[in-house]
């Protein structure tokens, strides 16, 4: 008996890190946006694979907005990805470094990329993430209220 809660306290612990890893990682984000510490941004995104995956998204939206897209996974289709993304990738290149992520992240947009003139979002912050955690803490306190109400 001791063996087995031993055993199930060990992969409660396991899945409570594996559970709280993404928020601990969305922390160390936000302290290196909050800090402009570039450094610490390189160490924690790979750009290179962020690049690859952005421009592979836009060129396949590109396609499938203008119908011109085949079968999923064709051999057309990856040519007309590539084809795509080379023309694409520069200027994803500009947009996904990491002076332009960290501006992205801290002011809601790019600074020198696009025109002045477009609104931006709330950035990336400690203050932020509290409002998140806050708006997540009142939505599930206020559905399990209209849960409550529903099964009286």
């Amino acid at each position: 008996m001791r063996r087995t809660i031993v055993i199930v306290a060990i992969l409660l612990l396991l899945w409570l890190a594996y559970s709280v890893w993404p928020f601990f990682a969305v922390y160390r984000l936000a302290s290196a946006v909050q800090a402009r510490d570039v450094a610490a941004l390189k160490e924690l995104v790979d750009f290179r694979a962020l690049r690859g995956s952005l421009t592979a998204q836009i060129v396949r939206t590109y396609l499938r907005m203008t119908g011109k897209v085949g079968r999923s996974g064709s051999m057309l289709e990856q040519f007309a990805v590539g084809l795509g993304a080379s023309v694409a990738d520069p200027i994803v290149s500009k947009l996904v470094s990491p002076e332009a992520l960290l501006d992205l992240l801290q002011n809601g947009r790019p600074s020198g990329v696009f025109s002045d003139n477009i609104p931006s979002i709330q950035g990336l912050s400690s203050d932020a993430l509290g409002n998140f955690w806050g708006g997540l803490y009142k939505f599930g306190t206020g559905y399990r209220e209209i849960l409550h109400h529903r099964t009286c």
